[in-house]
C-alpha cells in the first residue's frame, strides 16, 4: 500500500515581524475592500497567509485585485462602513501589475532594501554623470518598474513631477511649456526666481496688512475720543438741568434734550437742541 505524504505549511508567529498594509479587493462571491498585510518575511495575509509566489497566483486567479469588471450588478462591501450599490462607477488608479510592484517595494523596504523609486533615482544620477544611450535605456527600465501611480515623485519634487526623467526617456512625447521649463537645466534657477517673487508678494501683502491695521487702530481711537466727548457733553447738560431744577423750585418730572452728532467733510459737529421740561402741578 502506497504511503501518502502529507505536506503541512508551518505558519510562523508574526507578532514580532515588521509589517505594512495595502488596500485591495478580495473577490469572494462579491468584492470586499480590505487591507492586505505584508510581513517582512515575505508572507502576505489576503484572507489567509500566503507566500509571495502564492500571492501572485491569487492575483492571477482574481482572488486579490484592484481591477473591477464593468458591470451593472457590481457589489462592493466595505467592512464596518457600508457597501457600494450597483450603478456607481469605479475608476482604478493602478492595475494589478502596479499592485504586485507595490507589494514588492514594501517587502524591500521592510527588509532594508531600496524600492523601485530609489533604484530609479540611482539610475537617474548615473545617467546624469554619463548620459549614454545604454544608461538611458537602463533609466527607462528602472522608471517603468515603478508602480504607475508613483511615477511622478522619484525626484521628491511636487512641482517637477519627474519631468526631467520623462523628458529623457520619452523624448517624442508632447510636453507643455511649463513641463519643458521644469525639465530643463534652468529649472532650479526658474524655481528660485519664482520663490523670490512669491516672497516679495508676501512681504508686500504683509506691509499692506500692517498699514490696514494701523489705520483701523486710528479709526478706533477717533471713535473712542468722539464717544468720550459726547459723554462729557451729556454730563454737562445733565448738570445744568439739575441746577435749573434746583433754582426754579418746581416739581419737575423730567428734563431731557436731544444731542445730535453729524459728520461733514471728515469733521464731526455736535448739536444740543430740543430741551424738554415736564412739570407736574396739582390743582
Amino acid at each position: 500500500m502506497a504511503s501518502i505524504k502529507v505536506i503541512e505549511k508551518i505558519i510562523k508567529p508574526k507578532e514580532n515581524l515588521k509589517r505594512a498594509t495595502l488596500p485591495a479587493f478580495i473577490c469572494n462571491g462579491s468584492y470586499f475592500l480590505t487591507d492586505l498585510t505584508i510581513y517582512e518575511d515575505g508572507d502576505i495575509d489576503c484572507w489567509g497567509i500566503v507566500s509571495f509566489e502564492e500571492f501572485l497566483q491569487k492575483v492571477e486567479q482574481g482572488w486579490v485585485t484592484v481591477e473591477l469588471p464593468e458591470s451593472d450588478n457590481l457589489e462592493i462591501s466595505i467592512h464596518d462602513l457600508g457597501e457600494v450599490s450597483p450603478g456607481y462607477t469605479y475608476q482604478n488608479y493602478k492595475s494589478n501589475a502596479d499592485l504586485i510592484a507595490e507589494v514588492q517595494d514594501i517587502l524591500n523596504e521592510l527588509n532594508g532594501l531600496p524600492d523601485s523609486s530609489k533604484l530609479c533615482r540611482a539610475a537617474w544620477e548615473n545617467y546624469q554623470l554619463e548620459p549614454t544611450e545604454e544608461k538611458c535605456l537602463a533609466l527607462r527600465q528602472a522608471y517603468e518598474a515603478i508602480p504607475r501611480h508613483k511615477r511622478r515623485y522619484v525626484l521628491n519634487d511636487q512641482d517637477r513631477k519627474d519631468y526631467p526623467i520623462r523628458r529623457v526617456i520619452y523624448p517624442d512625447d508632447d510636453y507643455s511649456f511649463g513641463e519643458l521649463i521644469f525639465a530643463s537645466e534652468y529649472s532650479e534657477a526658474i524655481q528660485q526666481s519664482v520663490a523670490e517673487l512669491n516672497d516679495q508678494v508676501i512681504n508686500s501683502m504683509s506691509q499692506e496688512n500692517d498699514m490696514a491695521n494701523t489705520l483701523q487702530q486710528s479709526i478706533n481711537e477717533v471713535v473712542s475720543i468722539k464717544k468720550q466727548y459726547e459723554d462729557e457733553i451729556k454730563d454737562f447738560i445733565n448738570q445744568k438741568l439739575n441746577e435749573f431744577q434746583q433754582r426754579v423750585n418746581l416739581p419737575i418730572n423730567y428734563l431731557e434734550s436731544d444731542i445730535d452728532t453729524e459728520q461733514e467733510d471728515e469733521k464731526y459737529s455736535t448739536t444740543v437742541s430740543d430741551f424738554k421740561i415736564q412739570i407736574l402741578l396739582e390743582l
